[in-house]
């Protein structure tokens, strides 16, 4: 009846009707849950009604009390307590009168209407002409009307007033005992409801895990079965059913997985053979192969130690050629040394030659000066001359100035004659100083592109020196990757001899399985 059914929908069914008896239920409940509410709000209407009536009374009374109480007082020189005890009085009095007047404006039933009326009525009396014109005398002092009013009309209005009170308190018992009667039938429904509900809950709860032991647990435990034997490797049992839900979509797929493993069995039977014969070959290759590793290794080994021995050798040529780079750069700091005392040299010489110039120009000034000299002095012989004998001792003084300026310019010429030899040797002195000057520039030229020669070879054999190193370096970590190689392929053997093991164990293992031959 239920193979066609979905287990989905039955389960969906089985909610429902779990949800539509909770639902059930919480309804019940509710709805009784909301009659005690309202009984319980109506009997508290009722005890409040009843407190408010009876309160009319209480008030009454003690307003009667406390004008009692204010009679000791009336004559008092003090008034303190008598008007104290006055206003207690009236207060309670119109506490009364309020409370009186909340109970009329509440709604009635005919009937209590009627005692209402009639309460009032009587209440108005005892308040009018047993209480307002006792507290009226009192407050004028009127001791004695007091006195008559309080054993008279206050106590003949007081026993009217009880009987129509108590007459609207029973209207309201009786309402409040109904109300608790109408309460305890409601729990007792109440209570039989959430039985029956319990018990058909407890039934359909039976029902249904019966129906779901026949849908479900039974088709699943066949369904464990049958995994069962897959595990044990038996892939020849047949799986029928005709089911189609969700647990039949599982036997389908436990079939379609049987036949798959039994096809994959018959494959790895087929291969475990092919198997062991390719690792065979496999480890043979790898014994060939190691074989031919070693020898490489060795061959490597030879070649990393002729490369350590021309690394040295590189690495000494380097060092020689770093030592001549700086016995040049030495040279060339000499040599520019040279060059600038050499043209310290020049520019001294030239300083010389300026002065000697300067010397050559005074001479030549000294040698004006003495030939002037010389044409004054003949100016002033002539001169003399002329005046004859007052002259004549001029004369001689003209001579002898003439004398000295001829000897000045003798001593002028020679000093001239000698300035000038030696003007030409500074100028011969500066010629050679500024050829030497050329001469130390080119040779600190010729040092320095010697020095950035021997750098460029100190550069290059540093260079050479680390590239050789390198290369030794490669060397070796190829000697070590083919030893490594060696070790891996040895490695690899062994792992080739293991593979030919475990497929032979394969082999074996795939035994266990128990297929139907025909279909693989």
């Amino acid at each position: 009846m239920f193979k066609k059914v979905r287990i989905i929908t039955i389960l969906a069914a089985c909610s429902l009707i779990f949800l539509l008896m909770s639902l059930f239920s919480n309804g019940i409940s509710a709805l009784f849950m909301s009659s005690s509410n309202t009984s319980i709000r109506y009997l508290y209407n009722e005890n409040a009604v009843i407190l408010g009536i009876a309160d009319t009374t209480n008030f009454m009374r003690t307003a009667r009390t406390s004008l009692l109480a204010a009679l000791p007082h009336v004559n008092d020189s003090d008034t303190t307590q008598f008007d104290k005890a006055m206003a207690d009085s009236w207060r309670y009095y119109d506490r009364a009168r309020k409370a009186m007047e909340h109970y009329q404006g509440l709604p009635h039933d005919r009937n209590e209407q009627l005692q209402a009326d009639a309460l009032a009525e009587r209440f108005n009396d005892y308040a009018l002409k047993g209480f307002e014109q006792q507290f009226d005398a009192l407050k004028r002092k009127d001791t004695a009307a007091f006195l008559k009013i309080a054993s008279g009309d206050a106590v003949t209005y007081d026993a009217r007033y009880n009987p129509a009170l108590d007459a609207v308190l029973e209207i309201h018992d009786k309402a409040a005992q109904q109300i608790t009667e109408d309460a305890n039938g409601n729990t007792q429904t109440a209570y039989v409801v959430i039985v029956v509900c319990t018990l058909l809950s407890i039934l359909i709860i039976a029902l249904v895990a019966v129906m779901l032991t026949r849908i479900l647990i039974r088709p699943l435990r066949m369904a464990g079965e049958v995994a069962h034997a897959i595990g044990k490797g038996h892939l020849s049992n047949t799986i029928n059913h005709d089911r189609q839900d969700e647990i039949g979509a599982v036997l389908q797929a436990m079939r379609e997985m049987q036949v798959n493993l039994s096809s994959t069995v018959a494959a790895v039977r087929s291969n475990a053979d092919h198997v062991a014969s390719a690792s065979t070959q496999i480890a043979q290759g790898n014994q060939d192969l190691s074989t031919r590793t070693e020898e490489q290794a060795s061959a490597l080994e030879e070649t990393a130690s002729a490369m350590e021995e021309l690394g040295a050798t590189v690495k000494q040529n380097a060092g020689n050629a770093q030592h001549a780079d700086s016995l040049a750069q030495e040279a060339a700091k000499v040599a520019k040394e040279g060059g600038g005392v050499v043209e310290r040299v020049v520019h001294r010489m030239n300083d010389l030659n300026d002065g000697a110039q300067k010397i050559v120009d005074i001479i030549s000034l000294i040698d004006s000066i003495a030939f002037q000299t010389n044409l004054l002095a003949l100016n002033a012989s002539i001169e003399a001359a002329r005046a004859g004998e007052q002259g004549r001792g001029f004369a001689v003084v003209a001579s002898e100035v003439r004398n000295l300026a001829q000897r000045s310019a003798d001593a002028s010429r020679q000093i001239g004659d000698l300035i000038n030899e030696n003007v030409t040797g500074i100028r011969e002195g500066t010629s050679l100083a500024g050829d030497a000057g050329s001469a130390m520039r080119n040779v600190m030229n010729v040092i320095k592109r010697l020095t950035d020669i021997m750098s460029e070879i100190s550069s290059a054999s540093h260079e050479q020196s680390e590239g050789v190193s390198q290369v030794g370096t490669a060397v070796i970590q190829m000697d070590q990757m083919t030893q490594q190689n060696a070790a891996l392929v040895e490695e690899s053997a062994s792992a080739a001899a293991s593979l030919q093991q475990q497929a032979a164990e394969l082999v074996a293992q795939m035994q266990v399985f128990v297929i139907d031959e025909s279909a693989a």
